[in-house]
């Protein structure tokens, strides 16, 4: 699976507070699904967007400070659907790439992991278990639940 690390509060607003568009200086052929890893860096401009303040203030603060704040670490799943320089605002930025994003999925639990620049390949061993989902490593198909 492809991997994105994104500064948070950006990466949380992707999982939990509805950004639809990542905002990039550069394209991407990559279509389907796509970790979000929240990197440890915080990003102040993030931290004071209207946008970002509005959708934490929605999912409520005290169910979602953890994952909010939690840097080096992966969140969840979206499907990117497509890379355009002319996305519609609220999230789109003028002059950047904008990666359409969909179908947000966040883990059950933060998962910690490395992260690198540009896209990134996961390791093929690494446990994503996303909530809502059967767990894939177990035998039956019982499905956790999220409380988000």
């Amino acid at each position: 699976m492809k991997a994105v690390t994104v500064h948070n509060p950006w990466a949380w607003a992707i999982i939990h507070g509805g950004k639809d568009v990542e905002n990039r200086s550069w394209f991407t052929r990559h279509r389907g699904p796509l970790l979000i890893h929240a990197g440890k860096t915080w990003s102040t401009a993030g931290a004071s967007s209207f946008m970002v303040k509005n959708a934490f203030e929605r999912a409520g603060a005290v169910l979602h400070y953890p994952l909010f704040e939690a840097g080096g670490v992966a969140l969840g799943v979206v499907d990117l659907v497509d890379c355009i320089e002319d996305a519609e605002p609220p999230w789109a930025m003028p002059g950047h790439w904008h990666w359409v994003l969909a179908n947000p999925r966040p883990l059950i639990e933060p998962l910690p992991m490395r992260g690198a620049q540009q896209l990134w390949e996961v390791p093929a061993a690494t446990p994503i278990r996303v909530a809502g989902l059967p767990d894939p490593s177990s035998r039956h198909s019982s499905t956790t639940r999220s409380t988000t």
